[in-house]
C-alpha cells in the first residue's frame, strides 16, 4: 500500500504533459444564420487516434480575433484512417462524420456527391500548438479528462482492500484502486487511475495520462463533517 503511494508521488512530481503528437487545424468563415452570422471552426487530432471538434459560433467578423474567449460547441470522438482518408466518429455513436484527407499542413473534408463521387469541401489550416495560450492548454487538458470520464470503450481494472489505522491499528478501513485503460490488439495504454481511501480521513484521487505521461491529476478531501476540499495540479 505505501509503496502505490509512493509511485504515485513520484509520478506526480516527475511526469510532464507535452504537446507533441497534437495537431490543430482550423477554419473560418460566414454562416446562414440570422444572429451567429460567423463561425470559427478547430479539430484537434491526437496521436492516440482521438480528436476535438470545436465550432465557436459568433455575432459578427470582429469577434474572429478572440474567437476563444466564447464558448464553443464541443464534440469529441475516435478517428480511423482508411487508405488515403481519415474517418471521424463521434464517442459512442455509430455514424461516422465524413472523410478527411489530412496532412502536416491542412485537412480538408470530402463528401458524397452523385452516388460514386467525391466532393471537396472546407479545408481546415494547421495551427501550431506552441503558439497556443496557456489557457487554451489548460482547456484542451480539461476537455480531454471530461471525454475520458464518460468513454465507454475504457476498461477498467479494480484493486481493493483493508486499511487499519489508528491506536495500534485496532481500526479498519478500506481503499479502492481503479485503473483505466483502452487495449487494442494487445496493447495497453493507460488513461486514468482513481484511487478512494476511507479511514478517519477519506479522499478520492484521479490522475489523468496521455502518451504515457502524467498530464492531470485532482485530489477532493473529504472531512467528518461533510465539507469537501479540491486540489488540482497541472504537471509542468
Amino acid at each position: 500500500m505505501k509503496l502505490w503511494l509512493l509511485m504515485l508521488i513520484i509520478i506526480f512530481s516527475t511526469n510532464s504533459y507535452s504537446q507533441d503528437g497534437i495537431r490543430i487545424y482550423k477554419v473560418e468563415g460566414k454562416t446562414h444564420e440570422i444572429q451567429k452570422k460567423y463561425s470559427v471552426h478547430e479539430y484537434t487530432l491526437r496521436s492516440d487516434s482521438t480528436y476535438t471538434f470545436k465550432n465557436y459560433r459568433l455575432d459578427n467578423k470582429f469577434q474572429r480575433e478572440n474567437y476563444r474567449y466564447y464558448k464553443p460547441l464541443t464534440d469529441e470522438g475516435k478517428y480511423r484512417k482508411e487508405g488515403e482518408f481519415y474517418i471521424l466518429r463521434p464517442f459512442n455513436q455509430d455514424f461516422d462524420l465524413g472523410k478527411f484527407k489530412v496532412t502536416d499542413d491542412k485537412m480538408t473534408y470530402f463528401y458524397e456527391w452523385k452516388e460514386t463521387r467525391l466532393r471537396k469541401g472546407a479545408t481546415y489550416k494547421r495551427l501550431k500548438p506552441e503558439d497556443l495560450p496557456i489557457i487554451e492548454i489548460f482547456k484542451q487538458i480539461k476537455d480531454y479528462t471530461y471525454y475520458r470520464n464518460i468513454d465507454k470503450d475504457l476498461i477498467e481494472s479494480i484493486t481493493e482492500g483493508e486499511i487499519k489505522y489508528g491506536p495500534q491499528f485496532k481500526q479498519i478501513g478500506g481503499f479502492s484502486c481503479s485503473e483505466y485503460f483502452y487495449d487494442e490488439q494487445g496493447k495497453k495504454e493507460l488513461i486514468r487511475v482513481e484511487y478512494s481511501q476511507s479511514t478517519d480521513q477519506s479522499w478520492t484521487e484521479n490522475y489523468y495520462y496521455k502518451f504515457e505521461d502524467l498530464i492531470y491529476a485532482i485530489r477532493v478531501n473529504e472531512s467528518p463533517d461533510g465539507k469537501t476540499e479540491t486540489k488540482r495540479n497541472f504537471p509542468k
